[in-house]
């Protein structure tokens, strides 16, 4: 897949920059962020040193430039409403607009943590704007689900050890469980708005094989869809502070939200792999078979591609090498 347009954004934050830090690592160009305060000021130029950080003034001059989106916990009124003239694609936004504007579809999504992959209980609505020659239609590419053990060190000397928790019911809708006040079953989900909670969880040396501890400010940041190099890069400071706000939405809500392809009318399909990202893609590669021909010599391939990654006593799978050796050779009849 190759790009069809170069992704760039502009990001508008009021506490932690989620918004920058995933479209950072997705191949973005953020060109200007706008902060609340200058906390994360530092952490955001050290990544992105060409990157406009700007803090938030209700007389701010916004250096605007073309972009592919927007992402903004601001609503984009007063000063931000130019960003509706300089966005080609795509705007998210925590609340609906409360300026009307024209040329732009509106839905309203809800977003559960745990049903993309998430940890926690966490769930917001967000509101997606896109141009009036896209989709309308957006689906959610929904990631299996996932428990906090996944995330918690079971080979940390920290905690004690403990009696099992009762089991959880299976094939019950993921959730938080309480063990005792305050403390939370490993297994479940972890509660979005408890910073570093109590859980009873797997361990390895624990004689019970369960112990109860305390969720480290580094395990929480993970279940916050941090990843550990983001973590890295902060301060202890910067960690302590982060692990407090809740007022943002996780990583993995929105990165696996996907819009039907559709004709552009630019000579090729295209289609928006990632709500925040809005990267457009063309797909370059073979049209799907249509003849009962094309069938067989597309599952023959398959079965090849399979052999050469079987283990090692396989069948050694002579007739890709013919094919590299004489191309447009036919590998059934080999030599």
């Amino acid at each position: 897949m190759g790009l069809l347009l170069a992704p760039s954004s502009l990001i508008f934050c009021k506490g932690w920059p989620s918004w920058f830090w995933a479209a950072t690592a997705r191949g973005f160009c953020v060109k200007v962020v706008i902060l609340s305060t200058s906390f994360w000021k530092s952490s955001i130029l050290k990544l992105s040193p060409t990157t406009v950080v700007l803090i938030w003034d209700k007389d701010l001059i916004v250096p605007w430039g073309q972009v592919t989106g927007a992402l903004s916990d601001y609503d984009l009124t007063g000063p931000l409403y130019l960003a509706w003239e300089h966005v080609s694609h795509f705007v998210v936004l925590p609340r609906a607009c409360r300026k009307k504007t024209s040329g732009w579809n509106h839905q309203k999504l809800y977003l559960r943590h745990w049903e993309f992959g998430g940890v926690t209980d966490g769930a917001w609505n967000c509101h997606l704007y896109t141009s009036s020659y896209l989709p309308h239609e957006f689906s959610l590419l929904r990631e299996a689900g996932c428990d906090a053990s996944t995330l918690l060190d079971q080979m940390t000397v920290s905690g004690r050890p403990c009696k099992p928790p009762l089991p959880i019911e299976k094939g019950s809708q993921p959730s938080v469980h309480l063990v005792r006040e305050q403390c939370y079953h490993g297994l479940g989900l972890l509660p979005w708005n408890t910073a570093q909670p109590w859980v009873v969880t797997p361990h390895v040396f624990s004689p019970s094989k369960w112990c109860c501890k305390k969720v480290t400010v580094q395990e929480h940041l993970y279940s916050r869809d941090l990843s550990k190099s983001c973590v890295s890069q902060l301060s202890s400071a910067q960690q302590g502070h982060l692990s407090g706000d809740t007022n943002y939405i996780p990583e993995k809500c929105w990165k696996n939200h996907s819009l039907p392809q559709r004709d552009l009318n630019l000579g090729t399909n295209y289609s928006i792999s990632s709500l925040t990202l809005g990267v457009i893609q063309t797909h370059q590669g073979k049209p799907e078979p249509t003849t009962v021909e094309e069938r067989l010599e597309k599952e023959r391939a398959f079965k090849r591609i399979q052999a050469a990654t079987k283990a090692d006593d396989a069948e050694v799978p002579v007739e890709l090498w013919d094919s590299r050796v004489l191309p447009g050779m036919d590998p059934e009849n080999g030599l």
